[in-house]
C-alpha cells in the first residue's frame, strides 16, 4: 500500500446498474415530445449561486468534461492520471534526509508483477501535486493474518498531508478499524477573505490552540489554522508559502523564519520572538522510565534502547546530525532510530513502535498513551526559539500583526508555559 501526502489518484470505477422495465402501454393521449430548446437545459429565473455569476441550474454555467469509461473492466477512464501502471514507480519519490531533506529521490519500494510492496525506507510521495480528486486504490491482505498490533499490517494513503485512508487489520487493538478508516491529524479549514490564516509548526501548536478562542473573542477576528506541523517535502511550510497558499501568520523555529525572510516568503519587519522550547523524551504509558538525569545516564539509555523515534524537524536534526556524534554513539544508535515525518513522535511511542521518542517537550505533552520522562540534560540540551512573522503575500497584514502582538504579550504567557515552553521576556 502506498503512502502519499499529495496523492491524487488515478481513476474512479463506475458501475451502472440497469433494471428491466415493466411492460406498459402508451396512453392514447400521450404525444411525442416536442423538439428540445436551449431552455430545456436549465433555468435563468432561479436564485443566483452565492459568489458565482450563474443562476441555479443556469444553462450558461460551464459543464464538466465528459469522461469516457475504460474500454475493459479495471481500465482507467479517459481523465485518469495513472500513478502506478503495474510496472514502475516513476511517478513516485522518497524524501531525502539530512542534507537531502527537501530533495525528491527515486523510490526504493519493491515492484512485483502488477503491484508494489511497502518498504522500510520511509513513505512514498507523488511527484505531482493535485487538488480535488477521485481515488481508486487496490490492495491485498495475506490469506493468513498473524502477529500483534501494528505487526498485523498497517498502511495508509495521506491526502494533501491532512487525511489518512488507512489499511489496517487489527480488531483487537483498534475495534473501530477493520480494513479501512478515514482519519485526520490536522484540521483543514477554508478561509474567508477577512479571516486570518495561521501556519504553525508543532511546538507552538498547543499554546496557539488554547489562545485562539481568547483572541477571537477579544477581536472578533476569525483565525483559520492551515497547518499545525512544519511538514516535509511538498507539505513543508516554506514550500506551501512558495506555492502561494493562503497564509497570514507563520510560527516556526526562529532559524527557519529567518531563512523564510531571506527567501522573501515572510516580511522582514514582522519577526517577533515568542517562546523558547527544549527537547524532551517519552516512553509508552506504563513503561519503565529510563534515567536521563546526566549525560552519562542519557548515553547509556540510548545505547540500551531497542528502538528510537525522532522528529523530522529541529529536534530530530540536532539529535541525528550533532548530538549522537558528539556522544560518540552515532554508529550504534542511528541504525535503530526512525525519523517520523507525518505524525507526532509521541503517537508512534504510544503504539509501541518505538521504545523511546524525542521531540520538543510541547509536542510530547499533549499526546495520550505516553509518559513524559524529562528534558535532555542541561549540558547537551538544545533550546530553540520559536518566532512569528507575517507571510509576504498576506492579505490581512493588520490582523496578522495584532495576533502576533497578542501571542507575545503577557496575556499569552500562562498558556505558553502550560504547553511546556518558556515565554520570551519571562527571564
Amino acid at each position: 500500500m502506498s503512502r502519499s501526502r499529495w496523492i491524487a489518484a488515478s481513476c474512479l470505477m463506475v458501475v451502472l446498474v440497469l433494471f428491466a422495465p415493466q411492460t406498459w402501454s402508451r396512453p392514447a393521449a400521450m404525444q411525442a415530445p416536442a423538439p428540445r430548446t436551449a431552455a430545456d437545459d436549465g433555468f435563468t429565473d432561479t436564485p443566483m449561486l452565492p459568489g458565482l455569476p450563474w443562476h441555479v441550474h443556469d444553462p450558461a454555467r460551464p459543464h464538466p468534461p465528459i469522461v469516457t469509461p475504460g474500454a475493459t473492466l479495471g481500465a482507467p477512464p479517459s481523465d485518469a492520471v495513472v500513478l502506478f501502471d503495474g510496472r514502475d514507480l516513476s511517478r513516485w519519490a522518497h524524501h531525502g534526509t539530512g542534507a537531502d531533506r527537501n530533495q525528491l529521490l527515486d523510490p526504493k519500494w519493491p515492484v512485483r508483477v502488477g503491484y508494489f510492496e511497502s518498504g522500510q525506507t520511509g513513505s512514498l510521495y507523488t511527484r505531482e501535486s493535485f487538488g480535488d480528486v477521485q481515488l481508486h486504490v487496490e490492495w491485498a491482505s495475506p490469506s493468513v493474518i498473524s502477529g500483534n498490533s501494528q505487526g498485523r499490517g498497517n498502511s495508509g494513503i495521506f491526502l494533501m498531508g491532512l487525511y489518512e485512508i488507512q489499511d489496517h487489520e487489527n480488531p483487537v487493538r483498534y475495534r473501530n478499524i477493520w480494513v479501512r478508516r478515514l482519519g485526520s491529524y490536522d484540521r483543514p479549514e477554508t478561509a474567508a477573505a477577512n479571516d486570518t490564516t495561521v501556519m504553525t509548526s508543532g511546538a507552538f501548536t498547543a499554546a496557539y490552540l488554547e489562545l485562539l478562542p481568547q483572541f477571537e473573542r477579544a477581536t472578533n477576528d476569525k483565525l483559520v489554522t492551515a497547518t499545525t506541523t512544519m511538514g516535509t517535502g511538498l507539505a513543508f511550510i516554506p514550500s506551501r508559502l512558495q506555492r502561494g497558499e493562503p497564509a497570514d501568520v507563520v510560527i516556526v523555529a526562529d532559524d527557519s523564519l529567518r531563512q523564510m525572510i531571506k527567501d522573501g516568503l515572510v516580511l522582514a519587519d514582522s519577526r517577533v520572538e515568542l517562546a523558547r522550547s527544549n527537547i524532551g523524551m517519552a516512553v509508552r504509558a506504563g513503561a519503565p522510565k529510563p534515567d536521563i538525569s546526566s549525560v552519562a545516564a542519557f548515553r547509556t539509555t540510548l545505547l540500551q534502547a531497542k528502538s528510537i523515534a525522532y522528529s523530522a524537524s529541529v529536534s530530530g536534526v540536532y539529535l541525528t546530525t550533532e548530538l549522537f556524534q558528539r556522544l560518540g554513539i552515532a554508529d550504534q544508535v542511528l541504525g535503530k532510530s526512525r525519523r517520523i515525518d507525518t505524525e507526532r513522535v509521541g503517537a508512534v511511542v504510544a503504539r509501541g513502535e518505538a521504545e523511546i521518542g524525542f521531540q520538543q517537550i510541547a509536542e510530547l505533552l499533549p499526546v495520550p498513551g505516553i509518559d513524559y520522562v524529562g528534558p535532555l540534560p542541561p549540558e547537551i540540551q538544545k533550546t530553540t526559539v520559536f518566532s512569528a512573522g507575517i507571510a509576504a503575500h498576506s492579505k490581512n497584514a493588520n490582523a496578522a500583526r495584532a495576533l502576533i502582538k497578542f501571542l507575545a504579550s503577557p496575556a499569552a504567557a500562562a498558556a505558553i508555559t502550560k504547553s511546556g515552553m518558556e515565554p520570551i521576556g519571562s527571564r
